[in-house]
């Protein structure tokens, strides 16, 4: 039951559950799964069932698109990418506005704010972590990274409704995109690859 008294069929319950569950900008939603492994399964397969009558692309379309569910959206429709491309590839008419945004008193191109970093041989042992197995001289290809963090008003036109996130840590047009996890900036990555056909990720450590 929602808490307006709505009494929701079960598989549309776990569907609501599993996407929100990585949503940790304003409240943490992570215990809207069980830390059971065999409930979460089985949330994830009756929120499979609900999406069966559910329109993928509604969920996907900018006008209401909310970065939080996205993630856990692509577990349950599966990670083909076919439907999140062709979505966010239909969002080309900002590409020019990502060329325009507001710097203080002026413009700035973020496509191409890219500074190229050369490539060579990193040795991570002094850095190890967690029991990191992956420990020595790594062999690190050049790359490009943005000489500047993702703004609220770049963040904003790949999901409109962050603007409700925004306070004072983080308030303005060229202030850095605050309230965002892992997950959150990767689906802004994967959006940025569909409509500008370049591969565009985090960086790695």
């Amino acid at each position: 039951m929602t808490l307006d008294g709505v009494e929701l069929e079960a598989d549309l319950t776990a569907l609501v559950r599993w996407l929100v569950h990585r949503n940790k900008q304003e409240f943490d939603y992570t215990s809207a799964v069980n830390k059971s492994s065999d409930d979460k399964a089985g949330i994830l397969v009756a929120a499979k069932r609900s999406m069966i009558s559910i329109q993928t692309d509604k969920l996907l379309n900018r006008e209401c698109r909310d970065v939080a569910y996205l993630s856990p959206l692509r577990e349950l429709v599966g990670d083909g990418g076919e439907d999140f491309y062709e979505t966010f590839s239909r969002d080309g008419g900002v590409l020019e506005r990502l060329s325009a945004l507001n710097i203080g008193d002026r413009q700035w191109n973020f496509l191409d704010s890219f500074v190229a970093v050369d490539g060579g041989d990193f040795d991570n042992r002094e850095y190890a972590y967690h029991g990191n197995p992956e420990q020595g001289v790594l062999p690190i290809t050049s790359f490009s990274l943005s000489d500047f963090p993702v703004t609220n008003q770049a963040f904003e036109l790949f999901c409109p409704s962050h603007r409700r996130t925004r306070d004072s840590y983080a308030n303005q047009h060229d202030s850095p995109a605050v309230y965002m996890n892992w997950w959150m900036a990767t689906e802004f990555c994967e959006w940025l690859s569909a409509l500008t056909g370049q591969k565009f990720r985090l960086p790695s450590e």
